[in-house]
């Protein structure tokens, strides 16, 4: 019996270190659940943070593609402007020329008597690309004077849209000779 009693003790004593080791082991796996489960919220955490950049992202994309639309419709504009900067001043030149031919002439007229043209005269010139001095001559080069209408062409000029519906652009004309464009 004494030989049982002690197999008994031992095996008690391994049973218990059995134990013991288990206890440790599930202490060590509840130490790693508590460290994963601190990871996770920081994942999660980390999932919200990036969401929501995402759709501050998003946002300032739709904003910058607004941004970028409004700046085409500014450069339009301003190419627009700047076009009838240019029409202005060629009609200044013009204005300026008949003035000084009517200074050379043999009637003496003042200055004063001299009017500028009416908005309506120099748009019927622009679209029509008639001028009531021209007495005659409808369209002239006013780069090289050319008033052949042979050589001068007419196109459409899609940049110059007179009425939306039915759609309508206004013309250009090209000179022949030296190839400039005008309106």
């Amino acid at each position: 019996m004494n030989d049982i009693d002690q197999n008994n003790v031992k095996e008690s004593e391994d049973t218990q270190e059995y134990i013991q080791t288990l206890a440790k082991t599930i202490k060590t796996l509840e130490k790693t659940i508590s460290v994963l489960t601190g990871k996770l919220k920081d994942a999660e955490e980390e999932i919200n943070k990036l969401r929501e950049e995402n759709r501050d992202l998003e946002t300032r994309g739709i904003n910058a593609s607004e941004l970028i639309k409004d700046n085409e419709m500014y450069k339009m504009k301003i190419a627009e402007l700047e076009r009838e900067i240019k029409d202005y001043k060629r009609n200044q030149k013009i204005y300026e020329a008949e003035k000084a031919k009517s200074e050379k002439g043999a009637s003496a007229t003042k200055a004063s008597d001299i009017a500028p043209k009416k908005p309506s005269e120099v748009i019927k010139e622009q679209v029509l690309g008639v001028s009531e001095s021209s007495a005659g001559i409808r369209r002239k080069c006013p780069n090289c004077g050319n008033t052949n209408p042979a050589s001068i062409h007419e196109q459409v000029d899609k940049t110059r849209i007179i009425m939306e519906s039915p759609r309508m652009y206004g013309k250009k004309y090209i000179c022949g000779e030296c190839g400039t464009e005008w309106k």
